[in-house]
Order: C-alpha cells, then sequence, then structure tokens
C-alpha cells in the first residue's frame, strides 16, 4: 500500500488559511444538508419535475429508484449531492401518467409541475445546513473564499475514492487497485464492496474493467495532481490563474480565477500552472501520458462563500452557508476547524427525518 496520509491522499498539502481551528467533526448524515434551490425548468410538458428528499443514497440511484418505481423511459438530474448527508434536490422523468407522489425507505419525491428537460445550466449553486461538533468556538468571521480543491467524495458513494485509486491506476498497479475497491473513502475500511462495485471488482480480476471505470480512475488521478498544484499556488492564486470565469452565487455573480485541469493540452503550455502541474507529475514518477485521453476544462482556483453564518447550539455549531455549483462544502470545514472525519460506512437512512 503507498505510504500517504489522508492528507496526502486528498492532495492539499497545505491550507488557505493558517488560523488557529478546533478539532471537529460532522455526524453524518444527521448533521450534513444540502439544499439545492429551485430552478426555472425549460418550457415544454414532456418532461415531470420532481422535488427529491433523500438521505444515504447517491443521486443516481435515487434517479433510478424513481424511474423504476414509475416506469420512466428517462431521466435527468441537474446535479450531483453528497451522498452521505441529507439532500433536497430536483430530477426530472420523461413518461406519461407519472404520480404525483412517491415515498420508498431513504426517499421521498413530489411532482412539481412538467416542464422541458433538463440540461447544464440550470443549477448553479447549492445551499448548506451543517451541524459542527467542534472542542472549541468556531470562528467563520472573515472566511469570504475557499479554495477549489476536489473533495474526497467526488465521485459519490459507491464510486472509487477519488484520490487513490487514480495514483495505483496510473503506476499500474491493477492488484491493489482491486483490493481497494473495498475502500468507500481514503482509509476508511469496510466489510465488502456494494453491488456496483462487486461487479466492477469481478471484471478488474478478469483483465477486463469496462472504458468508464478506467476513465473514472483517471479522473481520479486528474484530481489528485489538480489538488496538490492548488494547494502551492494559495498564496497566489490570481498569478496562477489562465484564465477568469464566472460563478453564480444567491443571485449574485463572481469573476474568479481558474485553471486548466491537468491534461495533455497542458503539455504545449508556458504558463506557470502548466510548469507547476509538470513539477508535480515529476515528483509522482509520472509523465503527461499518465492524464492521456483527458479534457482540460477550467475550474476556479477559489470559490466565493456566500451568506456565511455561524450560531452556537448544545449540539455544536450551525453553519448556513452557499457555494456556487462545483465547490466542496469539505474543503470549508477544512477552513473552520481540524476535521476528524467520520466513517462514512455509518450513514445510516432515517427516514423519518426526511
Amino acid at each position: 500500500m503507498l505510504d500517504r496520509s489522508l492528507e496526502a491522499l486528498w492532495g492539499i498539502e497545505s491550507l488557505h488559511s493558517n488560523r488557529r481551528r478546533p478539532r471537529g467533526y460532522v455526524e453524518r448524515p444527521a448533521g450534513f444538508h444540502v439544499i439545492e434551490p429551485r430552478p426555472i425548468p425549460p418550457r415544454g410538458d414532456g418532461w415531470s419535475w420532481y422535488l427529491v428528499r433523500r438521505v444515504g443514497m447517491d443521486s443516481w440511484r435515487a434517479l433510478k429508484t424513481l424511474a423504476r418505481l414509475t416506469g420512466a423511459t428517462r431521466g435527468g438530474l441537474l446535479g450531483l449531492k453528497d451522498a452521505c448527508s441529507y439532500a433536497t434536490q430536483y430530477m426530472a422523468l420523461k413518461g406519461t401518467g407519472l404520480p404525483g407522489r412517491l415515498e420508498v425507505p431513504g426517499l421521498k419525491a413530489w411532482l412539481i409541475g412538467r416542464a422541458g428537460p433538463p440540461r447544464l445550466g440550470l443549477h448553479r449553486y447549492n445551499i448548506f445546513k451543517i451541524t459542527l461538533r467542534a472542542g472549541g468556538r468556531v470562528d467563520a468571521a472573515g472566511v469570504e473564499w475557499v479554495p477549489g480543491f476536489y473533495g474526497p467524495q467526488r465521485f459519490g458513494i459507491s464510486r472509487p475514492n477519488t484520490h487513490y485509486l487514480g495514483l495505483l491506476y496510473a503506476e499500474a498497479r491493477m492488484g491493489e487497485v482491486i483490493r481497494e475497491y473495498l475502500f468507500r473513502y481514503p482509509l476508511e475500511e469496510r466489510s465488502g464492496p456494494g453491488g456496483y462495485e462487486a461487479r466492477e471488482l469481478a471484471r478488474l480480476r478478469a483483465g477486463m474493467p469496462r472504458p468508464r471505470i478506467l476513465r473514472i480512475m483517471a479522473e481520479a488521478l486528474q484530481s489528485y495532481i489538480f489538488n496538490r498544484a492548488l494547494s502551492r499556488s494559495l498564496h497566489d492564486p490570481r498569478g496562477y490563474a489562465e484564465h477568469h470565469v464566472t460563478v453564480e452565487c444567491m443571485g449574485s455573480t463572481y469573476k474568479v480565477p481558474a485553471a486548466r485541469l491537468p491534461g495533455p493540452r497542458l503539455v504545449s503550455s508556458r504558463s506557470r500552472w502548466a510548469k507547476l502541474v509538470g513539477e508535480i507529475l515529476g515528483e509522482e514518477g509520472l509523465s503527461w501520458q499518465a492524464l492521456r485521453g483527458l479534457g482540460s476544462p477550467f475550474r476556479p482556483l477559489l470559490y466565493p462563500v456566500c451568506n456565511l453564518r455561524s450560531r452556537e447550539t448544545p449540539e455544536g455549531a450551525v453553519l448556513r452557508f452557499a457555494l456556487p455549483r462545483g465547490a466542496y462544502a469539505t474543503s470549508l470545514l477544512r477552513e473552520l476547524v481540524d476535521m476528524d472525519w467520520t466513517a462514512y460506512d455509518e450513514c445510516r437512512m432515517d427516514s423519518a427525518q426526511l
């Protein structure tokens, strides 16, 4: 097994803030709520739009469950939400005569109307309510920006952990890839893989992994390299920016520094960011070839934190805030407390709280 700590696996070598932080943790899913604001669906009437509340399942599993129960021919969603949380989001199903209300363990859905198909751009930000149990007062004053790190849960609850498998894949250590499929998140062991993972595990053992799985592993490596480069650029993110993009949060727009994700397109670039990514690949003993086939879209190096509020309660500090689409609440939490990660496999369904 590679000798890397949890922070190294996540790719964060230094934090954006050097403030003193208390120890803390989030009881999941009870203490982690994520809410997708209501979109304005496109014109049309071929799709049924649902408000969905779920717990203990990822977004794709929720959508597939709805499609199976309704007999829908197609389905779509606007964004992935943390699987080990209480989540409220919107999904659309295509079919005729779909029911107005659905409920199964871990999921409730209400029909809100009929409109056109879901598409990129309708979802712009997420609202969070998180209860932090900490050993001291949580100081949220002055936190206006959060680094654009990829969080460890990028691929959801039934996917390979974000960075570790990417590194093993790049080093062609497929035997260890198979073993690490038994881990849900970095360094968190469980008794065995879920159904999805068990099927892919069998394909890996047979030497016939599906192309999509290989791409997920390559994207996991891409996330890791991006996080490492970002951690070294935080002293001057605008100086390392290759571009500026616009993000939206709670009705306001922000122009933020951005850089391309590690990939072959950076090879010919002479930017500071490309040079930094090349240095990190060298430190890992990798070449640009390890990222072959991957695109290099721009990702913000910083995201704005919107309407951050903190309230002390007997259970802990209750944080309310919003982040643009693509930002991770876990990155903000690390700015406020030294996180003590609880086991994600203790994510229990409690439909009574939906």
